[in-house]
């Protein structure tokens, strides 16, 4: 009978050690997903008020250039992290409907140090605005 106990001795540590490990590596699972769909979403926001700055001022002044301008200096003013591609970033229709492209890099704790999990922190997004009449 006394073997018998001396086996489960330290049981419960080993048992609260490995709880302690899961709930850390969940934690910080959770921590980086949450980063990722806040980045996500946020960058959304950026690109739908760059697209309704720039058709505003299609609107205003029918002039692509200066719309997209507009939009630039929005995501420079709102975001310095964000950039968008050097190409079709920004187009701007005959109707003067406003199409911008953006990227960022989600701020991750682990996610962008594991190469499966890095192509999730690189975020895009691509959102249209025509300017109210």
């Amino acid at each position: 009978m006394t073997k018998l106990h001396e086996d489960e001795r330290g049981l419960l540590m080993k048992a609260v050690a490995i709880t302690l490990v899961f709930l850390v590596v969940f934690g910080i699972a959770a921590i980086d997903t949450g980063s990722i769909l806040v980045a996500k979403y946020n960058l959304t926001q950026l690109a739908e008020q760059a697209a309704f700055e720039g058709a505003l001022a299609y609107r205003t002044g029918h002039d692509k250039s200066n719309a997209c301008a507009r939009a630039e200096n929005v995501v420079a003013e709102q975001d310095s992290d964000a950039t968008h591609p050097r190409i079709g970033w920004c187009v701007v229709d005959s109707d003067g409907v406003v199409t911008i492209t953006l990227k960022k890099t989600a701020n991750t704790f682990v996610a962008k140090r594991i190469s499966y999990f890095e192509e999730f922190t690189h975020l895009r997004a691509t959102e249209q605005s025509g300017a109210p009449k």
